[in-house]
């Protein structure tokens, strides 16, 4: 199942999308399109540190594109729909990782 697990201090760039939907958007990740579409259904986590466990994640619904004026100006929006067994999980070692975040499509 695939699974990105995420730098998220302090909830930054969280936010439900409808209030008590269970329905929240987080962003701004440098992630491709292609990733992105590869992970919907799959899981997504937020850390506060990779020595940490999540606090927060749920199943990839969707993704959008956003332009930034960060660094690298084009980054990915996920959507997901919170689930309980998402809080809680250490980071995965893997290879995968960049940008505070650690992306595992298998």
């Amino acid at each position: 199942m695939p699974q990105i697990h995420l730098l998220c201090k302090k909830g930054a760039r969280l936010k439900e999308t409808v209030q008590k939907s269970g329905i929240w958007d987080s962003g701004n990740w440098v992630v491709t399109a292609e990733e992105a579409q590869r992970l919907i259904g799959g899981t997504l986590y937020l850390h506060e540190t990779k020595g940490e466990r999540s606090y927060f994640g749920g199943r990839i619904t969707g993704f959008r594109p956003v332009v930034t004026d960060d660094k690298i100006k084009e980054r990915t929006i996920f959507t997901f729909e919170f689930l309980q067994h998402a809080r809680n999980v250490a980071w995965r070692p893997g290879s995968g990782v960049r940008h505070s975040q650690l992306i595992l499509l298998d």
